[in-house]
C-alpha cells in the first residue's frame, strides 16, 4: 500500500469519475454568451416595443443578413468572371499567336494547341452556365 494513499476502510482507493456538465447546462454556464444575450434582450425591452414590432424587427434582421449573404456571393460571382476572363483571353491570345506565327516561333506543338481549343470551349460552357446560374439566383 501506497503511504499517500489512505486506508480503505478512510475512504481510500480509486475515486469514481465525476462526469461533465450536460450540453446545455454547459452552454447556459457560457457567461459571455449569456451576458451578451441578457443585453441584447434589455437593450429590446427597454425600447418598449410592441410584439409586432419586435417581430417586424426581427423580419427586417433577416433580411438584412440574406442581403448580405447575397452580396459576398455576389462579390465571389465576379471574382470568379474576372478570373475566368482573364484566363480565357490568355488562352486565346496564345491559341491565336500559334494560328497566326510563323513555325519558327510556334512553342506548341499541334497536340498542345488542340488542348487549347479543348480549354477554350470548356471556358464558354462555363460561361453560359454561369450566366444561367447568375439568372437563377437574382
Amino acid at each position: 500500500m501506497n503511504e499517500t494513499e489512505p486506508p480503505p476502510e478512510q475512504g481510500g482507493g480509486i475515486l469514481p469519475q465525476i462526469p461533465g456538465l450536460p450540453p446545455v447546462e454547459q452552454d447556459a454556464s457560457n457567461e459571455s454568451a449569456s451576458v451578451h444575450k441578457a443585453w441584447a434582450e434589455m437593450e429590446l425591452l427597454s425600447q418598449n416595443s410592441t410584439p409586432e414590432e419586435l417581430e417586424q424587427d426581427a423580419v427586417r434582421r433577416e433580411h438584412d443578413r440574406n442581403q448580405r449573404f447575397r452580396h459576398h456571393f455576389e462579390l465571389i460571382a465576379i471574382i470568379a468572371l474576372w478570373l475566368t476572363a482573364g484566363f480565357v483571353v490568355a488562352i486565346g491570345a496564345v491559341w491565336l499567336w500559334h494560328m497566326a506565327a510563323p513555325l519558327c516561333w510556334r512553342w506548341l506543338s499541334s497536340e498542345d494547341v488542340s488542348h487549347l481549343q479543348s480549354i477554350m470551349t470548356a471556358g464558354l460552357l462555363v460561361g453560359v452556365i454561369g450566366n444561367h446560374f447568375k439568372k437563377r439566383m437574382g
